[in-house]
């Protein structure tokens, strides 16, 4: 028997914390508004929720390998309000 879900009834399902890494070879095109990076982490985001009923949780990353975005998600990070 399954649950609207798709889970079985009854099945205990264990969060799954979930972290998204992303790497890009070149600084090339780092300085776009939208680039591989977030392209990439995007996907990667997108796929952890697709997962959310067996338990996958994404975790806040706080780190970029474009120092732009670094200093930004510090920032956020220790704000408490990044959004990954």
């Amino acid at each position: 028997m399954t649950s609207k879900n798709g889970n079985a009834v009854g099945k205990v399902i264990q969060r799954l914390n979930c972290a998204v890494y992303t790497r890009k070879s070149s600084e090339d095109g780092l300085e776009q508004e939208f680039n591989s990076l977030d392209a990439q982490r995007e996907a990667g985001e997108a796929y952890i929720k697709s997962q959310a009923s067996e338990g996958w949780e994404c975790q806040f990353a706080c780190l970029r390998a474009s120092p732009i975005r670094r200093a930004q998600s510090a920032n956020a990070c220790n704000a408490g309000t990044a959004t990954i």
